[in-house]
């Protein structure tokens, strides 16, 4: 078409033209790219470049689709991009706009850890019971490089929070060939020493290569044994290792893994603390409280019916007892002055001489008595001389006299024996009651009068005491 051919009326605007253009771009519909990423420029959007060695396209990402991304676009990186062609309006610009893209090379990688993935799951690895992060940790270990900034950001993260937990570092490769084994022997130091309350194993961000130590099946493994809670902080917010599932809890970062840790803060811990402070405080005076309310129910109670009530009570009764045993003493007393007192007048009207001639009187009877029994006795004795009169006519004088004086010695022995009042020579004596008669065992009581015949002397007395004298 020459130029004097062009028809003004046709001509298109160039809205127009970049409009059609735009439109016929997008009927070609999606198209999957491969290229290298360059000039990134991550805002709220992401604008990068793709290339190859002979050209380069202009990319745009909608921030909604850059976070949904399992990785973190960096310079260099290969990736596959899928989109649509579009043409910005302004100016003209071709752009590719990207709705989703995965490092290149991956399609291996990812499908043998998804085998390995679902392996473990049907094992039950991933199912077991989540433990919670302690509200109160003292020491937490970190599995991780010690070069870097993951520790750095760890222990200025809790630094800051809570200085009073303590970091110990179980330092391990996390990159490489010889980094699986690596994670394992730091996770089992870790566990051997027991002396953390929570571990955190993790890196910074990385390719998919970068990350599949922790996607490793031992290192898989050994995280599911851990003794302790065990956070796995692997890469940024969009990237995924096995060891999230084997985990008690997955932090998007390492960062966020300190945060989870020092939940409790320093300021939340002297809150807790000023709180228990309070609390004792508050129990200590209910106790206090109860516990004088108590004393005070034991001080009255002692009062009323204490040691010291009980004291005056058993003073008074002991009081009221000396007084009994005073009138019970001046009444006794007073009996026995009663008793003296008639004993006395009883004695006083007592008739000695009446008494005596009682006396005589009896003895004159027992004389009598007496002289009958030794009249009888002499009979008896004459008779007996008779009998020994005509015994001696039939013997020789001689014998028969000397046995008659032993025959009459032995009489008169006999006769002797018999009045009771030949004793009286011997030191005896004899006792009569009041009626002047000879005074039996049983007889006598306290207070009975009695008179004692001694050899040539008489005495009254009066009984005090009757005891029982066994003989011998």
């Amino acid at each position: 078409m020459m130029l004097d051919d062009l028809d003004e009326s046709q001509a298109l605007t160039v809205s127009r033209y970049v409009s059609i253009t735009d439109e016929v771009l997008q009927r070609l519909g999606s198209a999957v790219v491969i290229g290298e990423i360059s000039e990134l420029y991550p805002r709220s959007h992401l604008y990068f470049k793709l290339k190859d060695e002979n050209s380069s396209v202009d990319c745009l990402m909608w921030g909604s689709q850059v976070r949904a991304l399992p990785f973190k676009p960096e310079l260099g990186m290969q990736v596959i991009a899928a989109g649509t062609s579009s043409l910005y309006k302004k100016n003209g610009q071709f752009k590719f706009l990207v709705r989703t893209m995965r490092p290149a090379g991956q399609g291996q990688i990812l499908a043998r850890l998804e085998k390995l993935k679902a392996q473990l799951a049907a094992e039950g690895l991933f199912s077991k019971p989540k433990r919670q992060v302690p509200r109160f940790v003292d020491v937490v270990g970190v599995i991780t490089s010690p070069e870097g900034r993951v520790l750095h950001d760890i222990c200025t993260t809790i630094q800051r929070r809570n200085p009073l937990i303590e970091v110990k570092l179980y330092p391990a490769a996390v990159q490489g060939s010889e980094a699986p084994a690596s994670l394992c022997a730091a996770l089992k130091q870790a566990y051997a020493e027991a002396a953390c309350d929570v571990l955190i194993i993790g890196r910074g961000g990385g390719s998919a290569e970068d990350l599949l130590p922790f996607s490793d099946e031992q290192v898989v493994r050994t995280t599911a044994e851990s003794p302790v809670p065990i956070i796995s902080a692997v890469g940024h917010e969009p990237d995924t290792a096995l060891t999230d599932f084997a985990a008690d809890v997955r932090a998007a970062t390492p960062t966020a893994a300190a945060e989870l840790v020092s939940s409790l803060t320093a300021a939340d811990i002297f809150a807790v603390f000023n709180d228990l402070v309070q609390r004792l405080d508050n129990v200590t005076a209910l106790h206090l409280d109860e516990a004088a309310a108590q004393l005070d129910k034991l001080r009255l109670k002692l009062e009323t019916a204490g040691p010291l009530q009980l004291l005056a009570q058993q003073s008074g009764m002991a009081a009221a007892l000396e007084q009994r045993l005073h009138r019970a003493v001046d009444q006794a007393l007073q009996q026995r002055r009663t008793q003296f007192a008639g004993l006395q007048q009883k004695l006083l009207q007592v008739d000695l001489s009446a008494q005596l001639g009682r006396m005589g009187t009896q003895l004159g009877q027992m004389q009598q008595r007496l002289e009958h029994l030794t009249y009888q006795h002499l009979q008896q004795a004459e008779a007996q001389l008779v009998t020994l009169h005509k015994a001696l006519a039939r013997q020789p004088v001689l014998e028969r006299l000397t046995a008659a004086d032993k025959e009459l010695e032995h009489a008169a022995g006999r006769l002797i024996s018999l009045n009771p009042l030949a004793i009286l020579q011997r030191g005896y004596s004899v006792t009569l009651n009041e009626q002047g008669q000879a005074l039996k065992a049983g007889q006598a009581q306290p207070g009975s009068v009695i008179t004692t015949l001694l050899q040539g002397e008489r005495l009254t007395s009066t009984v005090n005491s009757v005891q029982k004298q066994e003989l011998p």
